[in-house]
């Protein structure tokens, strides 16, 4: 399979359920002082500044350790939303273009994560977006997995696969009408210059050569 080198655009995904935990793990810190809510409230910070470090092209190993230790947390927590984070942001790191640039260190040493290597990041790359995706499945985060479903989409160009680029793109479509029936999402979570988020998805489908468009019923 051919490999794209189109710079993918990095969109983070801010999901609500992050925020209220936060509130609420601060309002049980306080009540009793639970050092797992207290774990949790650092871990939920922890992302945000891996986020701020990724789109600033900050340590790549570093903030791979920082992912582990999270979904590790989330994982004792049981925390959905949480962990749907960490592998967006995993998805984002394999992408990211200091990794990119570190081409000879992760040639020679591979990633922390088992079995990914640079040549398969960016499949790796997209199992972390279908994870983020499946751990928000059951809320009503439908604006959320919509934007996540272009990044997975993203993935997929850079492999160079158009059938799930394609797939990635319907469903993504599906559930930004769920978000909003009348496409009237905020024209600055849309990418590029496109005022409306069913354009940008067409236009992708169109670029990918994708057989059919869904259009809202």
């Amino acid at each position: 399979m051919s490999f794209r080198t189109t710079k993918p655009i990095h969109q983070f995904i801010k999901i609500t359920n992050p925020v209220r935990t936060l509130v609420v793990c601060v309002f049980f810190l306080l009540l009793n002082g639970c050092s797992s809510t207290l774990d949790l409230f650092h871990v939920y910070a922890d992302l945000d500044n891996i986020r701020q470090s990724i789109e600033r092209s900050g340590n790549p190993v570093n903030n791979e350790i920082r992912l582990q230790n999270a979904v590790k947390l989330c994982t004792k927590e049981e925390d959905k939303a949480c962990l749907s984070a960490a592998h967006q942001y995993y998805g984002h790191l394999y992408r990211s273009k200091r990794v990119i640039a570190e081409q000879d260190y992760y040639l020679k040493n591979g990633f922390l994560e088992p079995n990914v290597t640079y040549e398969n990041k960016f499949h790796y790359s997209a199992k972390h977006f279908e994870k983020a995706i499946n751990f928000l499945d059951s809320t009503k985060e439908h604006e959320a997995i919509a934007l996540l479903y272009i990044q997975l989409s993203l993935s997929y160009y850079l492999i160079a696969d158009a059938a799930k680029e394609c797939d990635a793109l319907d469903k993504s479509l599906v559930f930004h009408f769920k978000a909003y029936p009348n496409d009237d999402i905020s024209v600055e979570k849309v990418p590029l210059s496109f005022e409306r988020l069913s354009d940008f998805i067409a236009h992708q489908k169109q670029r990918a050569g994708c057989e059919k468009f869904i259009t809202q019923d």
